[in-house]
């Protein structure tokens, strides 16, 4: 099944880190190069209708970071609903 990816801008405020993520990222570095091009890579974030956890972010959790720590107010991102399996 073929869907139509859609971004759309998220108030930072809004967005929650994936509980489990497993990486560490380099949030100064990614920071320098968001203030250079801006955000040209939207993150993907679980809606949570079946994890219970809304707004999750499942990709690019030290980009909002580094947005949070610019003073962001937004950030883009396309949507998924999966459960904890999909989400993993």
């Amino acid at each position: 099944l073929m869907t139509q990816l859609q971004v759309q801008a998220f108030p930072v405020g809004q967005l929650r880190t994936y509980h489990r993520n497993p990486r560490r990222g380099a949030v100064a570095k990614i920071a320098e190069s968001l203030k250079v091009r801006g955000q040209y890579r939207p993150l993907v974030v679980n809606v949570g209708t079946h994890t219970g956890r809304p707004f999750e972010v499942l990709a690019g959790n030290h980009t909002l970071a580094a947005a949070i720590s610019l003073g962001w107010s937004t950030a883009e991102a396309t949507t998924v609903d999966v459960d904890d399996e999909g989400a993993a």
